[in-house]
């Protein structure tokens, strides 16, 4: 969800910046009745979503595998139409109509958060039309695990989960995101004026670069305040979780525990760097599972900031955006006089590179971490002793072999998180693939005595034709601005 929230921030300032807003269709009745197709459509699917998970939960286990696909299928269909539906709204006359008719473009961020309005409208409505799928499927939870003699489980009331919703997925994105669109409308409109006209471009792309870069590297310091976390107690475990970042060379500020009220069970590491870089442990995932399960999920976690898998999925943003940049140029140097075309053919573009490249991508790296897991879980001390743990790519012999007893430890662990969080095994994830196929893939490696050399080797190459694709995305940019400018 956080990644669709930040579509539609992008959306709305794709939107409202000139000269593309000129090129919009002017504010019309039409543009109130996109708004109420677009309210209509999202209350329809997001009910529709909720009918099928309700159906789900209560066939239980008995559910057959197409009744998972198919509340996977309108759940995605929801999303979906949270992204498309909104693109429609803005191009069918709302952009125009708040930036130049009321017009608030001439204040910093508060015409773009007035152009995502209908969105987050929208996003909070369908956290409301879930809730009884959530509500449904963790009593049902709470119910199995008091059967076995487990702890209550709570189960937020439509209050709790809506503000847990609002600062995991809302907040975490639309802070940093507002922050950095406010600093931009205050150079657009205050500082480039007093600029020379010939280094206004050059100023305002290089205070911009520099801005968003630091804001997303201290992100994580407004995030644990936003997601309400304290500092993990000083006991075995967090003896155990220190001394396995130090065997993986992982640093970091501080080994947190974050309070969802029961809502998600899960493990994180958050900060590109190690001054800001935080350890989440939910308290959900600390009740609930064994010690050995839990160091396995947080394994899981390192193994994506150890193999520099946030990087590389920042690159392979930035070099899908250069390539459609080249496209749009190549497009509107052919017709110059179809600017809508144009950029819809260019944002048609990013979104199938998005559902397409980084899901795949994604899968990938999420494999390369559930690997690093099974293997770290297969350790006879998961501490830095005898370098038992090495990051990515540097194994020694036998050393990197996946073991059955490793396998198991991840693989129970998945299982456990899956349960917790409420979700189907076999439900298919776009990032992540079903948790079901990563359990089978961890087990087939344990049982044909395989090593992590092989999805390492893979990841390289992925890594390496990144840069290459990078590299020459730039060049062809620079061509373009140097036809430009001659």
């Amino acid at each position: 969800m956080q990644v669709v929230v930040l579509i539609g921030f992008v959306l709305a300032m794709a939107m409202g910046a000139s000269p593309m807003l000129e090129a919009l269709l002017p504010a019309r009745p039409v543009t109130a009745l996109a708004l109420a197709a677009y309210l209509a459509g999202a209350m329809i699917l997001g009910q529709a979503s909720a009918w099928t998970g309700l159906r789900q939960v209560r066939a239980a286990e008995r559910a057959p595998l197409r009744a998972v696909r198919r509340h996977g299928w309108m759940a995605a269909a929801e999303r979906f139409w949270l992204i498309g539906g909104f693109a429609g709204v803005l191009i069918y006359g709302y952009a125009r109509w708040v930036m130049e008719d009321l017009p608030l473009g001439e204040l910093p961020l508060l015409g773009k958060l007035m152009l995502v309005a209908p969105f987050l409208v929208v996003l909070l409505g369908s956290w409301v039309l879930a809730y009884p799928f959530y509500r449904a499927s963790r009593s049902r939870l709470a119910a199995l695990q008091a059967g076995i003699g487990m702890p209550p489980l709570s189960v937020q009331t439509l209050r709790q989960y809506i503000s847990f919703n609002v600062r995991t997925h809302l907040l975490f994105i639309a802070v940093p995101v507002s922050m950095i669109i406010a600093v931009q409308d205050v150079l657009l409109l205050y500082v480039a004026p007093l600029l020379p006209e010939a280094a206004v471009d050059y100023v305002i792309v290089a205070a911009m670069v520099t801005f968003a870069g630091l804001t997303f590297t201290l992100a994580p310091v407004l995030v644990v305040r936003i997601w309400r976390t304290k500092p993990l107690a000083d006991g075995p475990l967090r003896h155990e979780l220190e001394a396995l970042c130090e065997g993986l060379k992982l640093r970091y500020r501080q080994i947190l525990v974050w309070h969802s009220h029961g809502a998600l069970a899960n493990a994180g590491v958050m900060g590109l760097l190690a001054p800001v870089r935080y350890i989440l442990l939910t308290d959900t995932l600390l009740q609930r599972m064994p010690p050995n399960q839990i160091k396995a999920v947080f394994a899981h976690e390192a193994g994506h900031i150890v193999s520099h898998h946030i990087f590389y999925s920042a690159l392979f943003a930035l070099t899908v955006a250069l390539w459609v940049n080249v496209l749009e140029g190549v497009l509107l140097a052919a017709a110059p006089e179809r600017v809508i075309a144009t950029e819809l053919v260019a944002l048609g573009l990013l979104a199938v590179m998005w559902v397409t490249g980084f899901g795949w991508l994604s899968r990938r790296f999420e494999r390369q971490s559930d690997v690093m897991a099974a293997w770290a879980a297969g350790r006879e001390d998961f501490g830095p002793e005898a370098n038992k743990l090495r990051p990515t790519g540097q194994t020694d012999g036998d050393q990197d072999r996946i073991t059955p007893e490793g396998a198991a430890v991840y693989s129970h662990a998945l299982e456990m998180v899956a349960q917790l969080n409420g979700a189907s095994l076999r439900q298919f994830n776009w990032r992540h693939g079903s948790i079901a196929d990563r359990i089978r893939y961890v087990l087939s490696l344990a049982a044909g005595g395989c090593t992590r050399q092989p999805i390492d080797r893979f990841i390289r190459r992925i890594k390496l034709a990144l840069w290459a694709a990078l590299l020459a995305g730039i060049a062809l940019n620079a061509l373009a601005i140097a036809g430009n400018a001659s």
